[in-house]
């Protein structure tokens, strides 16, 4: 303090208060408590005043603790420019200011304190700079949404509570009447009942109870946590939830980094972004290339849709539209509508932080742009990529828009195959086109500190018919399978493993000919036992007397029937002997012949040129960004622009396209990712999409002090927003999206 409060400094205060009164500003009262405070508290309270207020340049957060412990005043962070040395610095300072000191009149005392620190630096204010005090730039009321929102929030949780009791208390029941079951199937036994052959195919019509609880049951915890645990049915596809999961896990790592940086900021900006700073570094692009993991996303998304779909398509001949566009808003938007409200109205009541005031413009942006989102087209309105409502859901309007018109690719192909190939052709044609268009029109530069970086997330980061190209290279994928797997079947159809003849023995369709043969016999056996009912009543109506003769008839029943049964039994035995024998050696090459084969050095070739691409896309851009972004030139830029994403799908095309027409290719790495602790990630990595950069601006917003750019800082805090991300996940699965997609089948049993 003594080498602070000097004459000279003395000096410089009574100026600056002198000049503030006869400008009669608003800050008297400021100025006037603050140099109180420097001058006439106690010596301690201002060294601990002094203590918790940044000094260092460009950014020093202060202590946000020490300040909140001391009566009379509030910590703020000021954001300005300094003339200093010749050179303008940009300055963030944490400051523990008088109460009386508000975000409009903060400045003088601001400029008092860098003269006392800063010996003959001038204080710059820019458009965007000020004094921002974390007590006044927190929104903590309770408003009427609010109340909405945690009103919907315990519907929610008493229809899981409710649903959960009805699922125990019907499981306890369900095991008593197995008991009860069990010693009444042994008293028919004993009592030769005929009720083994009397099948009642008629099921009871529901009561109106019964369809009340079937409701709730959809929110069970426990029934939706087993169909979380279900395991992946093919193996084929088992892959893609390793790649789906680890890339979730990408864009998270990228994430952690840079909505600090965006928002918050780093303590080390120097060590970051300085001339020799690591952001310069090749490593970095890890980080910078994590985009490339929402384009896997999509690669994905367009491979899975046209896959199934195809399927579909084959066995039914049309889609059904409804079912086709309905599945899927109801599949997403309810996820994303309850976590909408829950992020505007209830996500700023849970930050509490001297830079939670960066945070709540983009929170505040979806009182005004939420429906643009919640309905998919927020990638075209706001137009800035800064007003989205939860900017991460361009992604989701995308995805929902390439959904929309998937089909007219779908029926090309179905028309004629050469048409569908063409009409991806032409539209990536016509992409391209734009991207290059674009690219050199504006010239942008493929690097996150470019001055247009902004721009060229309006222009082209965001819009579907720039970002359509890896999604095309998925449903060419797509395509690309049916075809081999239908060379394949027939390749099979064309081998038989058994006889000498051309022709391939059926086992299966010998099966489903015995199993209805044999129901078809039962059937039979009912309706001659209805007709023998009916034949006892009309006896009983005209000769009561004849009872004797009708217990004869039943017994005679009784005992044609087991006679059938036996039979029937008899000749399924047989049928099963007279089945040909598997020949071992035959089906291993029937099984090779129904797999893809590829050579070894084909393969080999096809490895290195996937990955030579994936890591020539992740780590080229270093021989930008070493330069600070100044390398490249327009035709460079442009043309990574335009063709590294549909290359990054090419990539992990030609692989995929091995791995799913022959299951032994892969090795190890296609065992790791087909690994099944993947597949409940998986289903997790929607919802976790939606919560992750929730809960990263909340706790980045709560921060008391800037972040350190570090490896293992960042390491930890990817971990740690990853558990806390799928953690809010499975709440959210559990609560909303699978007791919608349980819904689904019940309200709407043909969307389906």
């Amino acid at each position: 303090m003594k080498k602070i409060i000097n004459f000279p400094n003395l000096i410089t205060i009574i100026i600056l208060t002198l000049i503030v009164y006869q400008k009669e500003i608003k800050a008297q009262d400021c100025i006037s408590d603050y140099t109180k405070i420097l001058f006439f508290m106690n010596p301690n309270s201002t060294e601990i005043i002094f203590s918790s207020t940044g000094k260092s340049i460009p950014f020093d957060s202060g202590n946000f603790w020490i300040c909140e412990l001391i009566p009379d005043v509030h910590f703020a962070i000021a954001n300005f420019s300094v003339n200093y040395t010749g050179y303008e610095i940009p300055v963030e300072w944490g400051m523990c200011l008088p109460s009386t000191c508000h975000n409009n009149d903060s400045e003088p005392a601001v400029e008092m304190y860098v003269s006392m620190i800063l010996s003959g630096a001038t204080v710059i204010w820019a458009e965007n700079n000020g004094v921002f005090f974390s007590d006044e730039n927190k929104n903590t009321e309770f408003d009427g949404w609010s109340a909405f929102a945690v009103f919907v929030i315990l519907v929610f949780i008493i229809f899981v509570f409710v649903g959960t009791v009805i699922t125990e208390l019907k499981s306890s029941q369900k095991k008593s009447s197995q008991l009860e079951k069990s010693s009444l199937l042994e008293k028919v036994e004993n009592e030769n009942s005929d009720l083994t052959v009397n099948f009642d195919k008629k099921k009871p019509k529901r009561t109106g109870w019964e369809k009340v609880e079937r409701f709730f049951v959809c929110f069970s915890i426990f029934e939706n946590w087993k169909k979380l645990q279900i395991k992946q049915g093919s193996y084929s596809l088992a892959s893609l939830n390793g790649i789906r999961t680890l890339s979730m896990f990408w864009i998270i790592f990228g994430h952690t980094a840079e909505f600090i940086l965006s928002s918050i900021g780093y303590y080390n900006v120097i060590y970051v972004a300085g001339d020799q700073g690591v952001a310069w570094k090749w490593p970095a692009q890890i980080i910078n290339a994590a985009e490339f993991g929402v384009d896997t996303f999509f690669f994905l998304g367009g491979f899975l849709v046209a896959y199934l779909t195809r399927k579909y398509m084959r066995k039914k001949g049309k889609i059904h539209f409804f079912n086709y566009y309905f599945h899927r808003f109801w599949r997403i938007m309810p996820s994303l509508a309850f976590v909408m409200l829950f992020y505007t109205n209830l996500s700023y009541l849970l930050g509490n932080g001297p830079y939670f005031f960066k945070i709540l413009p983009t929170i505040h942006n979806c009182k005004d742009y939420w429906y643009s989102s919640l309905f998919f087209f927020c990638n075209f309105y706001p137009k800035d990529f800064d007003d989205i409502c939860m900017g991460w859901v361009w992604y989701l309007a995308n995805d929902m828009q390439f959904y929309i018109i998937t089909p007219i690719i779908l029926y090309a192909f179905h028309w004629k195959k050469i048409f569908g190939w063409i009409l991806i052709g032409l539209l990536l044609l016509i992409s391209f086109a734009i991207n290059l268009a674009l690219a050199i029109y504006y010239k942008f530069n493929f690097c996150v500190t470019d001055d247009d970086y902004n721009k060229y997330l309006d222009y082209i980061y965001e819009k579907p018919y720039t970002r359509i190209p890896i999604y095309l290279v998925g449903i060419a994928l797509a395509f690309a399978v049916e075809i081999g797997e239908d060379y394949l079947n027939k390749k099979k159809l064309s081998f038989d493993p058994n006889v000498e003849q051309n022709e391939q023995f059926d086992y299966e369709k010998l099966q489903d000919e015995k199993k209805n043969l044999i129901e078809e016999q039962i059937d039979n056996l009912d309706s001659e036992t209805t007709d023998e009912d009916e034949d006892q009543k009309e006896n009983e109506s005209e000769n009561e007397n004849e009872n004797e003769n009708e217990n004869e008839n039943e017994k005679k029943i009784i005992q044609e029937k087991k006679e059938l049964e036996s039979r029937l039994k008899t000749k399924k035995e047989t049928d099963q002997k007279n089945i040909p024998q598997k020949n071992p050696e035959a089906e291993t090459k029937a099984e090779f012949l129904q797999q893809l084969n590829i050579p070894a050095w084909i393969r080999v070739l096809i490895y290195f040129i996937s990955l030579f691409l994936l890591v020539f896309l992740v780590f080229y851009p270093y021989s930008n960004y070493k330069d600070q972004g100044k390398n490249w030139g327009v035709t460079t830029n442009a043309i990574y622009i335009t063709f590294s994403r549909f290359l990054w799908g090419f990539a992990m095309a030609i692989v995929l396209f091995m791995w799913i027409l022959n299951a032994n290719y892969g090795f190890y790495i296609r065992r790791f990712l087909s690994w099944e602790i993947w597949t409940p990630f998986a289903r997790l990595t929607y919802n976790a999409y939606l919560f992750h950069p929730i809960i990263n601006k909340i706790v980045n917003g709560s921060s008391r002090r800037l972040f350190s750019y570090d490896g293992v800082a960042m390491t930890w805090g990817t971990i740690t927003l990853a558990a806390s991300s799928y953690f809010a996940a499975i709440i959210l699965y559990l609560v909303v999206e699978r007791p919608f997609m349980n819904l689904e089948k019940i309200i709407f049993p043909q969307s389906n």
